[in-house]
Protein backbone atom coordinates (compact mmCIF):
# COMPACT_ATOMS: atom_id res chain seq x y z
CA UNK A 1 0.00 0.00 0.00
CA UNK A 2 0.93 3.41 -0.51
CA UNK A 3 1.12 4.18 2.96
CA UNK A 4 3.84 1.95 3.61
CA UNK A 5 5.92 3.94 1.60
CA UNK A 6 9.02 6.11 3.00
CA UNK A 7 7.33 9.86 2.88
CA UNK A 8 9.04 11.61 0.01
CA UNK A 9 7.97 8.93 -2.09
CA UNK A 10 4.25 8.70 -0.30
CA UNK A 11 1.47 9.43 -2.67
CA UNK A 12 0.03 11.76 0.54
CA UNK A 13 2.50 13.72 -0.04
CA UNK A 14 4.92 15.09 2.83
CA UNK A 15 2.51 16.42 4.91
CA UNK A 16 0.76 13.13 5.25
CA UNK A 17 3.50 11.11 5.16
CA UNK A 18 4.95 12.18 7.75
CA UNK A 19 2.10 11.57 9.99
CA UNK A 20 1.84 8.45 8.20
CA UNK A 21 5.26 7.20 8.62
CA UNK A 22 4.56 8.05 12.34
CA UNK A 23 1.63 6.34 12.21
CA UNK A 24 3.14 2.95 10.64
CA UNK A 25 5.98 3.03 13.51
CA UNK A 26 3.09 3.04 16.26
CA UNK A 27 2.01 0.45 14.82
CA UNK A 28 5.21 -1.56 14.41
CA UNK A 29 6.71 -1.32 17.60
CA UNK A 30 3.52 -0.20 19.75
CA UNK A 31 2.46 2.41 21.05
CA UNK A 32 4.14 1.90 24.59
CA UNK A 33 7.48 1.38 23.25
CA UNK A 34 7.69 4.77 21.53
CA UNK A 35 6.59 6.21 24.72
CA UNK A 36 3.74 7.80 22.38
CA UNK A 37 6.40 9.68 20.27
CA UNK A 38 5.81 10.43 16.84
CA UNK A 39 8.64 8.74 14.99
CA UNK A 40 10.32 10.90 12.26
CA UNK A 41 12.29 7.77 11.06
CA UNK A 42 12.82 4.41 11.30
CA UNK A 43 13.83 1.10 10.19
CA UNK A 44 12.10 -2.23 10.08
CA UNK A 45 13.25 -4.77 12.35
CA UNK A 46 15.38 -2.65 14.39
CA UNK A 47 14.42 -0.59 17.42
CA UNK A 48 17.68 0.94 17.61
CA UNK A 49 17.11 3.35 15.05
CA UNK A 50 14.34 5.47 15.61
CA UNK A 51 14.26 9.57 15.60
CA UNK A 52 11.73 10.84 17.14
CA UNK A 53 9.56 13.77 16.03
CA UNK A 54 9.27 15.69 18.93
CA UNK A 55 8.14 18.92 17.27
CA UNK A 56 4.70 17.97 18.03
CA UNK A 57 2.27 16.37 20.11
CA UNK A 58 0.89 13.24 19.02
CA UNK A 59 -2.52 13.50 18.62
CA UNK A 60 -2.66 13.67 14.88
CA UNK A 61 -0.20 10.84 14.31
CA UNK A 62 -2.74 8.58 16.71
CA UNK A 63 -5.88 9.58 15.08
CA UNK A 64 -4.15 8.35 11.43
CA UNK A 65 -3.21 5.31 13.60
CA UNK A 66 -6.80 5.06 15.13
CA UNK A 67 -8.33 5.30 11.73
CA UNK A 68 -6.33 3.48 9.08
CA UNK A 69 -7.30 0.60 11.73
CA UNK A 70 -10.63 0.62 11.72
CA UNK A 71 -10.50 1.12 7.70
CA UNK A 72 -7.53 -0.62 6.31
CA UNK A 73 -4.52 1.23 5.51
CA UNK A 74 -5.98 2.99 2.76
CA UNK A 75 -6.22 6.91 1.68
CA UNK A 76 -10.10 6.94 2.93
CA UNK A 77 -8.18 6.11 6.50
CA UNK A 78 -6.29 9.85 5.81
CA UNK A 79 -9.19 11.92 4.38
CA UNK A 80 -12.16 10.71 6.94
CA UNK A 81 -11.37 11.80 10.12
CA UNK A 82 -10.23 15.12 8.50
CA UNK A 83 -13.73 15.16 6.69
CA UNK A 84 -15.31 14.88 10.01
CA UNK A 85 -13.39 17.21 11.92
CA UNK A 86 -14.48 19.84 9.19
CA UNK A 87 -18.06 18.72 10.01
CA UNK A 88 -16.61 19.38 13.58
CA UNK A 89 -14.96 22.65 13.17
CA UNK A 90 -18.41 24.04 10.77
CA UNK A 91 -20.72 22.99 13.78
CA UNK A 92 -18.36 24.12 16.16
CA UNK A 93 -18.45 27.48 14.56
CA UNK A 94 -22.22 27.66 14.26
CA UNK A 95 -22.13 27.29 18.21
CA UNK A 96 -19.33 29.74 18.99
CA UNK A 97 -21.32 32.44 17.02
CA UNK A 98 -24.75 31.64 18.22
CA UNK A 99 -23.25 31.93 22.03
CA UNK A 100 -21.56 35.29 21.20
CA UNK A 101 -24.03 36.90 18.49
CA UNK A 102 -27.15 36.18 16.76
CA UNK A 103 -27.92 32.87 14.63
CA UNK A 104 -28.27 34.68 11.22
CA UNK A 105 -24.20 35.57 12.34
CA UNK A 106 -23.55 32.04 13.14
CA UNK A 107 -24.88 30.70 9.86
CA UNK A 108 -22.96 33.32 7.77
CA UNK A 109 -19.98 32.44 9.56
CA UNK A 110 -20.81 28.73 9.08
CA UNK A 111 -20.81 29.28 5.80
CA UNK A 112 -17.58 31.43 5.08
CA UNK A 113 -15.68 29.00 7.20
CA UNK A 114 -16.96 25.80 5.33
CA UNK A 115 -16.33 27.67 1.63
CA UNK A 116 -12.89 29.30 2.85
CA UNK A 117 -10.30 28.43 0.27
CA UNK A 118 -8.07 27.38 2.95
CA UNK A 119 -10.73 24.74 4.65
CA UNK A 120 -11.87 23.59 1.29
CA UNK A 121 -8.13 22.36 -0.54
CA UNK A 122 -6.42 21.54 2.52
CA UNK A 123 -9.97 20.21 4.52
CA UNK A 124 -8.49 16.47 3.47
CA UNK A 125 -5.11 16.83 4.09
CA UNK A 126 -3.53 15.57 7.18
CA UNK A 127 -2.41 18.22 9.60
CA UNK A 128 -2.13 18.82 12.72
CA UNK A 129 -3.03 23.31 11.90
CA UNK A 130 -6.39 21.74 10.07
CA UNK A 131 -6.98 19.67 13.73
CA UNK A 132 -6.13 22.87 15.49
CA UNK A 133 -8.57 24.88 13.37
CA UNK A 134 -11.23 22.27 13.82
CA UNK A 135 -10.95 22.08 17.35
CA UNK A 136 -10.55 25.54 18.44
CA UNK A 137 -13.87 26.61 18.15
CA UNK A 138 -14.85 23.75 20.63
CA UNK A 139 -12.29 25.35 22.82
CA UNK A 140 -13.89 28.61 23.12
CA UNK A 141 -17.58 27.86 23.05
CA UNK A 142 -16.39 25.89 26.50
CA UNK A 143 -14.22 27.69 27.78
CA UNK A 144 -16.93 30.69 27.20
CA UNK A 145 -19.25 28.10 29.05
CA UNK A 146 -17.13 28.05 31.87
CA UNK A 147 -16.95 31.63 32.19
CA UNK A 148 -20.71 32.28 31.77
CA UNK A 149 -21.28 29.60 34.73
CA UNK A 150 -19.40 27.34 36.38
CA UNK A 151 -20.72 23.66 36.87
CA UNK A 152 -19.16 20.36 36.96
CA UNK A 153 -20.48 20.20 33.21
CA UNK A 154 -18.57 23.17 32.06
CA UNK A 155 -16.24 22.62 33.62
CA UNK A 156 -15.28 19.32 32.95
CA UNK A 157 -15.68 20.38 29.24
CA UNK A 158 -13.82 23.33 29.12
CA UNK A 159 -10.61 20.77 30.69
CA UNK A 160 -11.35 17.96 27.73
CA UNK A 161 -11.32 20.69 25.30
CA UNK A 162 -7.79 22.10 26.25
CA UNK A 163 -6.12 18.98 27.09
CA UNK A 164 -7.64 17.44 23.81
CA UNK A 165 -6.17 20.92 22.18
CA UNK A 166 -3.03 20.75 23.84
CA UNK A 167 -2.17 17.35 22.52
CA UNK A 168 -2.69 18.31 18.57
CA UNK A 169 -0.02 20.98 17.65
CA UNK A 170 1.97 24.21 19.67
CA UNK A 171 -0.80 26.69 18.52
CA UNK A 172 -3.01 24.40 20.93
CA UNK A 173 -0.14 23.32 23.46
CA UNK A 174 0.55 27.20 23.59
CA UNK A 175 -3.77 28.71 23.71
CA UNK A 176 -4.44 25.60 26.43
CA UNK A 177 -2.56 27.21 29.55
CA UNK A 178 -3.52 30.40 28.55
CA UNK A 179 -7.45 29.79 29.07
CA UNK A 180 -6.67 26.96 31.74
CA UNK A 181 -4.59 30.11 34.03
CA UNK A 182 -7.89 32.46 33.05
CA UNK A 183 -10.09 29.12 34.42
CA UNK A 184 -7.99 28.86 37.73
CA UNK A 185 -7.68 33.05 38.18
CA UNK A 186 -11.35 33.59 38.05
CA UNK A 187 -12.60 29.76 39.56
Amino acid sequence: AWIDEPFEHSAAGDIEGVRAQAATAFDHFGLLQLRLRPTLFWVRGSSAVQVPYLNHPPWTHLLVQASWRALDRDEKALRLPMFLLLAAGAIGVFRLVRVTATPDAAWTATTVFATLPAIVHYGGVVDALFVTTALLPWVMVAWLGRRAASTRRTERSFWIAAFLIALVDWYGLLLAPILMTDVLLTH
